[in-house]
């Protein structure tokens, strides 16, 4: 698998860009999970995440989302 590809996969994913780097002669690829990314996510974009989350999950299921305040 190249590169862009990983790059492509990881973007598709909802995930961070791969990070490459090269140690003792070997090549090293950082992946981050959702996980870690939610981690980084202040309360607001967590909500904001959920709300986007519930929104599309219902959209696919032929439902609408009822907002709460």
């Amino acid at each position: 698998m190249s590169a862009y590809m990983m790059i492509d996969a990881c973007r598709e994913a909802g995930l961070p860009d791969p990070e490459f780097s090269e140690e003792w002669g070997f090549m090293r690829v950082l992946l981050r999970s959702k996980k870690y990314v939610e981690k980084l996510l202040n309360e607001g974009e967590r909500r904001a995440l959920e709300l986007i989350r519930l929104t599309f999950s219902t959209a696919k299921a032929g439902r609408f989302p009822v907002c709460q305040p």
